[in-house]
Order: C-alpha cells, then sequence, then structure tokens
C-alpha cells in the first residue's frame, strides 16, 4: 500500500508539468475544455483523499484507527468510471492519454476497457512515449504486455 503511495507521489509531480508543457495546438472545442476540467478535477479528488488518507495514516494510533485511515484511499471504483468517460469513443487526445496514464500509474489499474484503450489508440502513436518513460519507474503487471 505504501509502495503505491510512494509511486503515485513520484508519478504524479512528474505527469501535471508535462501535460502543461505539451505542445499547443488550435485552440480545443468547448467540450475538449470541459473533458480538460473533468481530468483536472478527477485528479485533484485523487491527490486530496491521498493526502488525506496518508495524513489519517500517520496520526492513526490504533488497529481500528488504521483501518478507518485505509479505507480513506481513493478506490478504483471511485474513479474507473470517470476514466471510461474521458476515453469513450477512441479519444485519442492527449485528455483521454492523460486519463489512461492516470488509471494505469495511478489507481493501478487492470481494467480491461483502460488498457483496450491503451492498446488500440496510443500503442502506435507519439504519446506511448509517455508512457513507456513512466514504465521505467513502475508500471502495474497488467500493462506491461502493452508497454
Amino acid at each position: 500500500m505504501l509502495m503505491r503511495l510512494a509511486a503515485l507521489l513520484t508519478v504524479l509531480p512528474v505527469a501535471i508539468p508535462f501535460a502543461a508543457a505539451q505542445e499547443k495546438k488550435a485552440p480545443p472545442a468547448k467540450a475538449d475544455d470541459d473533458r480538460k476540467s473533468q481530468l483536472d478535477q478527477m485528479i485533484q479528488d485523487f491527490v486530496k483523499a491521498r493526502k488525506e488518507a496518508s495524513a489519517a495514516m500517520r496520526t492513526a494510533k490504533t488497529d481500528q484507527e488504521r483501518k478507518d485511515a485505509e479505507a480513506k484511499l481513493p478506490k478504483e471504483a471511485d474513479f474507473l468510471p470517470r476514466v471510461h468517460k474521458l476515453i469513450a469513443g477512441n479519444a485519442t487526445d492527449d485528455v483521454a492519454a492523460e486519463a489512461l496514464a492516470f488509471a494505469i500509474f495511478g489507481l493501478d489499474t487492470k481494467d480491461e476497457k483502460v488498457l483496450d484503450a491503451l492498446t488500440k489508440n496510443f500503442v502506435k502513436s507519439e504519446k506511448i512515449n509517455r508512457f513507456v518513460q513512466m514504465s521505467m519507474q513502475q508500471a502495474p503487471d497488467a500493462a506491461k504486455p502493452v508497454l
């Protein structure tokens, strides 16, 4: 559990500036702005939940307090529907790539829809370079065949 937290805290500081440094293209359509804001909100919610759980774990003194703190950790089931919405329709844009990176490296998911989207839409694109770089640090076993 702590390894996942450490891996996430290692990856997220790299992911956020990377997303901001992406090459600027034509002004995105309003729908893209909405998807980007949904992605940003999802990541902020995840980071907030991780921080709260981490703080609760550090202050826990009893086994019950530790269990309660672990229950505060963000759960894959809470975030996967939001990821699925962002990658729907075989999306191949930066928002979809970031959502997939979040799912694979943040949630450590083995979700079939996420891995299928990565395989179908990003393996043969330039965006796969980011996934490969991140996987060098620590990729979930389920994602290694794709990477």
